[in-house]
């Protein structure tokens, strides 16, 4: 696929009169985006529902949205240019950032981080804000994987974890969530020892089980707000598959335990 060189702010057609006037109705008209599915302890709205909650309003009046990939400056690209009857468009470019590994093939990773930039595009070009999206944890820990070219005596590029996608892959999950330390232990585990879906939802548990032995009894303890809401979240232990609500209890009780270490009384 031939490069072209890459240009950073927003592209427009030479004018936008007519295209802004109908985006500005097509917004009004937006159906609210009905968040569906359930991933990482929060709802989102899949690409589908974000598409379909904008249909009408666009087609209505006389636009139209076209979306591709395009590799510049030795990264990939989401493009999505909205276009109007009047032949007046508008356009950008998203980055797709992915990585695959051993586990998951470059096809499956470039498909799931496309599908995420396209989702992310859309909402952005049309207005479309869904309420308790995911956007806190895009892209963390993560850079664009582009061979642009850097001053000497820089830093090396850093890209994403490998062992992330192994995790990722073994627990089934469509997106990332957000790293914390304690995600980030089990995905090396994951991609040292191979471990599969219930061994590590085994090793979380028995990991739970040994902070709550070390914080001693625990009857009449009073938790931290933080830490009573991952239990809640968590529920009956040996019946929870919530990885990632595992691991912020984890990260709950081991700062309870830091606590504890640190109170001289």
């Amino acid at each position: 696929m031939a490069q072209r060189k890459r240009r950073e702010k927003m592209r427009t057609s030479e004018t936008v009169t007519a295209i802004f006037d109908a985006l500005s109705k097509a917004q009004s008209a937006v159906q609210p985006v009905q968040k569906n599915t359930k991933a990482y302890n929060y709802k989102y709205a899949p690409l589908d529902a974000v598409m379909n909650s904008a249909r009408d309003a666009i087609s209505e009046n006389g636009l139209a949205v076209f979306q591709g990939v395009t590799m510049t400056d030795g990264g990939w690209f989401c493009v999505t240019r909205l276009t109007h009857a009047s032949g007046e468009w508008i356009e950008t470019e998203c980055p797709v950032f992915f990585k695959a590994d051993k586990k998951m093939s470059d096809a499956q990773a470039f498909g799931s981080a496309y599908t995420y930039a396209r989702r992310y595009s859309f909402q952005a070009l049309l207005g479309i804000a869904p309420e308790d999206d995911d956007g806190a944890s895009a892209g963390k820990g993560t850079q664009h994987p582009r061979n642009a070219r850097k001053p000497k005596n820089s830093a090396p590029q850093q890209y994403p974890s490998v062992p992330a996608n192994a995790l990722q892959s073994v627990m089934g999950w469509g997106e990332l969530p957000q790293m914390t330390k304690t995600l980030q232990g089990l995905a090396d585990k994951v991609e040292s020892e191979g471990l599969k879906h219930d061994q590590v939802l085994s090793m979380t548990r028995a990991r739970i089980e040994g902070l709550l032995g070390k914080l001693g009894p625990l009857e009449g303890r009073t938790w931290s707000k933080t830490t009573t809401e991952s239990m809640r979240n968590v529920g009956k232990m040996d019946e929870c598959v919530d990885l990632v609500a595992m691991c912020a209890l984890i990260d709950s009780l081991e700062n309870e335990a830091a606590h504890d270490d640190a109170d001289p009384f």
